[in-house]
This record gives C-alpha cells, sequence and structure tokens, in this order.
C-alpha cells in the first residue's frame, strides 16, 4: 500500500504501507531522492488508474455498503475490464505517457528501500 505525507504513521499499522520518505535537516541522500522520485511516478499511475475507474464506473464514486468479498470481487472485475479497454483503445493507450510508466525493477526497489524509508520516517 502506498499514500502521501497525510498517512504519516500509517507503518505503525501496516509495515508494508509505503510513504515517502521525509525531508530531514541535512538533506536527502540521493538514494532517497532517487526512492522518493520512484515512489512519485507510483503513485501518479495509481492515481491516474482510479481517476479513470470513477470516471467509466460512476460506482467507485459512491460509498458502498457490500460485503467486503463482493466488493474486492468488483473492484477486480472492474480493473480487468479496465485493462482491456486500455490495451485495445488507442485513446486510453496514449494516456499512458512513458511519464507515468513504471517499470518492474521500480516498483520491486520499493521493497529492498523500504527498510531505509521506515528508518528515516521515525527520526
Amino acid at each position: 500500500m502506498i499514500g502521501d505525507k497525510g498517512y504519516q504513521g500509517m507503518q505503525k499499522v501496516n509495515s508494508h504501507f509505503l510513504l515517502p520518505i521525509k525531508e530531514k535537516q541535512g538533506g536527502l541522500s540521493q538514494a532517497e531522492k532517487n526512492y522518493n522520485t520512484s515512489f512519485s511516478k507510483v503513485r501518479l499511475v495509481v492515481e491516474h488508474t482510479y481517476m479513470r475507474l470513477k470516471e467509466c464506473y460512476k460506482a467507485f464514486s459512491q460509498v458502498w455498503t457490500l460485503r467486503r468479498s463482493k466488493l474486492e470481487d468488483m473492484v477486480v472485475f472492474a480493473i480487468g475490464i479496465q485493462n482491456y479497454m486500455t490495451t485495445k483503445n488507442p485513446m486510453l493507450a496514449a494516456l499512458n505517457t512513458t511519464e507515468t510508466q513504471v517499470s518492474p525493477g521500480q516498483i520491486s526497489r520499493f521493497r529492498i528501500d523500504n527498510s531505509t524509508q521506515a528508518n528515516n520516517n521515525h527520526e
């Protein structure tokens, strides 16, 4: 799970929750800056995807009262349809610019860098 600065403290609830590294007095190291850059790219992809889901499926803009299992099924189904539509529709595919694309390597590095981030966020 990822969040912005508004979710500070969530790592105490869930150790897999990722946040950008806070700026400290001496500034950030180059590795920390790289982490924040990669983090921002991933977050942008997630936000754009969620925005498209809300635009295509108005139900995502409302409060749901379904059981969690039904809710998860609906979300997975909608995301599957959206992924299919994006690959088949040139106009939707054009929205996936290189600025918002993230390589698998960038995502996997989050797990590696998360230990550094966790230590720095608690200072």
